[in-house]
């Protein structure tokens, strides 16, 4: 009988284990907008940790630490997956296109779209393309994206955010 006991704890043990680690509560800090309207500042949302990056899929919104080594930025960042390993990613106008075609973007405002263009970029083989949806320039580091750092390891992500 102590046997079934001492096996059913350590069941649930490795099961909260599981959840522990493939999911995250995330709250968006006090004056991250980046992901607004889609994600809001201090509100919670839940996380699914990456556990492989076969699962990434376009328009995907994923949370990653800061791509730069500093210790003068620290939290986490919010922006959406536009290009996966292979994709030519390029803007005009505000306007986002994936191998030559126009991303229908209807998660945006017409006043987030950025104006400036971004010549043609080839998104390299464990990389992924990001942009936040308030697109407008800043230099508010929560708001930069691919467009300023360039497309993003894959082991750079820690996983994807549930709206």
């Amino acid at each position: 009988m102590d046997y079934i006991k001492l096996a059913l704890a350590l069941i649930a043990s490795i099961l909260i284990a599981w959840v522990w680690r493939s999911y995250d509560y995330i709250t968006i800090p006090s004056g991250n907008m980046q992901m607004s309207p889609s994600f809001n500042e201090k509100e919670s949302y839940l996380g699914e940790s990456l556990q492989d990056s076969e699962s990434l899929e376009y328009e995907d919104v994923v949370y990653y630490s800061f791509p730069i080594n500093t210790k003068k930025v620290k939290g986490i960042f919010f922006a959406r997956i536009i290009g996966l390993p292979g994709d030519r990613i390029r803007l005009e106008k505000g306007n986002v296109y994936r191998n030559d075609e126009l991303l229908d973007e209807t998660y945006l405002s017409s006043d987030q779209r950025s104006e400036g263009d971004f010549p043609e970029i080839l998104v390299p083989n464990h990389h992924v393309y990001l942009l936040v949806d308030k697109r407008k320039f800043t230099r508010t580091l929560h708001e930069r994206d691919s467009r300023h750092w360039g497309p993003l390891l894959i082991t750079s992500l820690r996983g994807v955010i549930s709206n």
